[in-house]
């Protein structure tokens, strides 16, 4: 099976020239005890939704669910991973965040191009007004957005942001928007899925791949994968 997905590490990336990632693991795994062989590629996430779309790749993970992307492609009733939001912005610079505000007449937004962020996310974004709003295919894009002052903050996805800080010994230069116990501010935390192509795929596919990873979630094999990128 073609499958496709987004540089999001520890989720999805390249290593040693091989294609690595507890979500990929997950989703090679699930696959396998289908009688499945799955083939990854790492492509920008814009790319990645037409090519499923439109029958080039037959999955797509990790894919949060709207009704628009129900007309295209089968969601299985398990989830593969949980996506938490975050904001990022320089480090040494303040930036208060809250849901009841919407006026951000002087910051400039960075988000992922073609994302979707969730419902909640999503309704916030579209009423709340910023000085710009400007996208970007992969986090390294907005990082260096950020440093170069073409932006004040950018969203990712938490578990993408804590590694990407950690391997590139960036947390003095950028740094998490925290709340006031300390802890990384969650602006939304939403299902998402390894979503199957409605041209290639069919609905009993992804039921078959839903009961699989209920099965790996109880016998505890999605823990130990999990696991082993913490």
């Amino acid at each position: 099976m073609r499958i496709v997905t987004l540089h999001s590490p520890p989720i999805a990336f390249e290593q040693g020239g091989k294609i690595t990632g507890f979500g990929v693991d997950l989703v090679r795994e699930g696959l396998r005890r289908m009688g499945h062989t799955a083939t990854v590629n790492i492509i920008p996430w814009k790319r990645a939704v037409h090519m499923t779309r439109f029958g080039d790749a037959d999955a797509i993970f990790y894919m949060v669910e709207n009704v628009e992307r129900r007309k295209w492609f089968y969601f299985p009733d398990e989830h593969l991973v949980m996506e938490t939001t975050v904001m990022l912005k320089r480090a040494g610079e303040s930036f208060g965040f809250s849901r009841d505000r919407t006026d951000y007449p002087e910051v400039r937004l960075g988000l992922g191009l073609g994302y979707y962020y969730g419902p909640e996310l999503k309704e916030f974004l579209d009423n709340a007004e910023f000085e710009s709003i400007e996208t970007a295919p992969a986090i390294e894009t907005n990082f260096f957005k950020l440093l170069e002052k073409r932006i004040d903050v950018f969203l990712s996805d938490l578990a993408l942001a804590q590694y990407f800080l950690k391997e590139r010994a960036s947390g003095h230069i950028v740094s998490i928007v925290r709340g006031p116990d300390g802890e990384p501010l969650v602006l939304d935390s939403v299902k998402s899925y390894l979503a199957f192509s409605k041209e290639t795929m069919s609905r009993e596919m992804a039921d078959a791949f839903a009961d699989t990873l209920k099965e790996m979630k109880e016998d505890g094999t999605c823990e130990r994968i999990i696991n082993k990128y913490r």
